[in-house]
């Protein structure tokens, strides 16, 4: 509004304004003028571009795109003038932000994708797709009970503490979890035992024996802390799950914006392969950048180790996630199942050999 404000006030005060040209002089009119430098001005404006990601590990990539501008410059060699902005939204508010337009490319788990793709599928250029994966890691059940061996010997006297809102992946893979061993319909048999609590506080209960806490169902990383504590021990880790790995973290958007915006794809997902290439090559760096935004209490020793491990992958490749959105819909949590990959994923390259 401040812009136009000024470009009124401009043309109120032109009447005639000339040009030199090659044949001597010509007259133009102050208002053509004008609307030639505010198209001149609005060309040279950057583009804004907001992307919501979560504070932790499994978005790493998202840390160093940030710290290092990789968007912006993968743009710029497109010919696009990019601002952007990093913002952590909640997972129940990523659904609205995506959808009204505030969030143009969002990333969060695979649960809470499942829930928004559920919500707007169908013809409208509004729904929702993924466009790449982020990370895939392991979560771990640790437990420092030592009467406890496997998943069936809890009991109602033990606490497991995990990121329990409607939407979490730990809590959905626990759910895949309890159903493999249990059987059909029985996902909800350790309901009574769990603890909703955040994952750094899941970690402190379980070390700082707080609240009954006496297991903790949760990302690789934050376990291996538990682990150092030679009192607590792997009951399960979620690479038996399927036999491979799980994708933790992915990036969507709306048809819409997407099918707008090829380019703002492109630049996206090549600083996104830029950004693997940092973690494997300079790991160090990558956690550097994650540190200087991250609110994070583990060591960077650990950190370190985590990323080294074989078992954490930052890729593309999309792992799982059909499986996730299927047992949702199975047990109701979505309305929808789909019927292919293409109903969930745009087209790009990651999903040729991917679920």
């Amino acid at each position: 509004m401040k812009f136009l404000a000024k470009i009124r006030n401009i043309i109120s005060f032109i009447g005639l304004r000339f040009v030199i040209t090659l044949g001597g002089f010509a007259a133009q009119s102050g208002a053509e003028a004008v609307a030639k430098t505010a198209a001149t001005t609005a060309a040279a404006a950057p583009r804004q571009l907001v992307i919501s990601y979560q504070y932790d590990m499994a978005d790493l990539p998202l840390f160093v795109m940030q710290d290092k501008q990789l968007v912006e410059k993968r743009a710029a060699a497109l010919g696009l003038n990019l601002s952007i902005d990093y913002a952590s939204v909640p997972d129940e508010s990523v659904a609205e932000s995506i959808k009204s337009g505030v969030v143009q490319i969002a990333v969060s788990g695979v649960s809470v994708f499942a829930q928004i793709w559920a919500a707007t599928s169908g013809p409208s250029d509004q729904k929702v797709k993924g466009i790449s994966a982020i990370s895939s890691f392991p979560f771990y059940l640790t437990s420092s009970n030592p009467a406890i061996k496997s998943i069936r010997d809890f009991t109602e006297s033990d606490r497991i503490a995990i990121l329990d809102t409607e939407y979490s992946l730990p809590s959905e893979l626990l759910k895949l979890y309890q159903e493999e061993v249990f059987g059909p319909g029985k996902y909800d048999h350790l309901r009574k035992i769990l603890l909703p609590i955040s994952t750094q506080e899941g970690v402190n209960a379980l070390l700082r024996r707080r609240y009954g806490v006496n297991a903790h169902f949760v990302l690789m990383p934050y376990a291996l802390h538990e682990l150092e504590n030679p009192k607590i021990r792997l009951i399960y880790s979620t690479e038996y799950l399927w036999g491979g790995l799980t994708t933790t973290a992915m990036a969507y958007s709306t048809s819409k914006f997407h099918d707008n915006n090829p380019k703002i794809i492109l630049a996206f997902n090549q600083a996104l392969a830029d950004a693997f290439s940092i973690i494997k090559n300079d790991p160090s760096a990558a956690l550097a950048s994650y540190r200087k935004n991250a609110v994070d209490s583990l060591p960077v020793d650990l950190m370190l180790k985590t990323l080294q491990d074989p078992k954490i992958q930052f890729t593309a490749q999309f792992n799982n996630v059909m499986k996730i959105i299927e047992f949702r819909a199975k047990r109701g949590a979505i309305h929808k199942k789909p019927q292919h990959a293409k109903e969930v994923f745009f087209g790009e390259d990651n999903i040729k050999n991917g679920s």
